[in-house]
């Protein structure tokens, strides 16, 4: 409801915050054995998981602000990210063997292991109507896992040279934002599994968290060089922007090589001359 803030520290605690007040709610969350790296909100607000250095997750109870029986356990190493699914009933945790698992919330139980390449998984997310999770990896792949099945979809997304930090899905879950090294963002086609435009340069350091805006036309990224960018990734601005720049159609030559020969040809541009 954006009433609540969580932070998560490498003083193996995790804080609420009031937002309206800017003061801390309670005493800090502890229970952890080592740095809290990753933090998420069940989509109802009421509970918050954190994952943790020592491996293990914890399903925090927001309004008594204690936790949910013992910390679930399954990893051996360094939890690197969490996220619930839309729906709130499964909760995926990916850490440093390169697997992720998924978690029945209400059971508090191991529902699966996925297991990738063996590379640090360093983030993960649901799609927007939770039959998809994204997670990146070490090595600079992104890997797309249909939840039901619990199998991979096709091979993994390569674009990136080194490790991904960060991913989202956009709202309406066409498109999947990453996040890596070189201070670079890559938007990707979800149902074409291939990447939008150019990447988004800027950031001069590691790109630590994306996200969309609810209505998917502004990207935010965050980055370890202490900037925060925001990207318009409205199609119809780039249009705009397009038609400002070339000053003309594209013609059907054009439209044929790079739209395709399916699609009958019309003007990208309305207050400009046809080809």
């Amino acid at each position: 409801d954006g009433n609540t803030l969580a932070s998560g520290s490498h003083d193996h605690s995790v804080i609420l915050w009031d937002v309206a007040s800017r003061q801390p709610i309670d005493e800090p969350l502890k229970g952890h054995q080592g740095d809290v790296n990753s933090i998420a909100f069940s989509p109802d607000g009421k509970t918050l998981a954190s994952g943790s250095w020592d491996g293990s997750v914890f399903l925090w109870d927001v309004a008594s602000r204690k936790p949910i029986g013992e910390p679930l356990k399954g990893h051996q190493s360094d939890v690197k990210s969490v996220a619930f699914s839309p729906d709130g009933k499964t909760m995926a945790s990916g850490h440093l063997t390169g697997n992720v698992i998924l978690w029945d919330v209400a059971r508090r139980q191991k529902i699966v292991t996925l297991k990738g390449d063996q590379s640090y998984v360093l983030s993960v997310a649901f799609s927007p109507d939770g039959k998809m999770l994204a997670y990146g990896s070490s090595n600079g792949n992104v890997f797309l896992w249909n939840v039901a099945h619990r199998k991979p979809i096709g091979e993994p997304l390569k674009g990136h040279w080194s490790a991904v930090r960060s991913i989202a899905f956009s709202p309406d879950g066409k498109t999947l934002a990453s996040g890596y090294f070189r201070g670079n963002v890559i938007l990707w086609d979800v149902t074409r599994r291939q990447p939008i435009g150019d990447q988004l340069k800027g950031h001069r350091d590691w790109v630590t968290s994306v996200a969309f805006s609810p209505d998917g036309k502004t990207l935010a990224s965050g980055s370890e060089d202490g900037s925060v960018f925001l990207w318009d990734v409205e199609p119809k601005s780039w249009e705009k922007i397009a038609c400002k720049t070339a000053n003309r159609n594209l013609t059907r030559e054009e439209w044929n090589n790079y739209v395709g020969e399916t699609l009958d040809y019309e003007p990208v541009c309305p207050n400009l001359p046809a080809s």
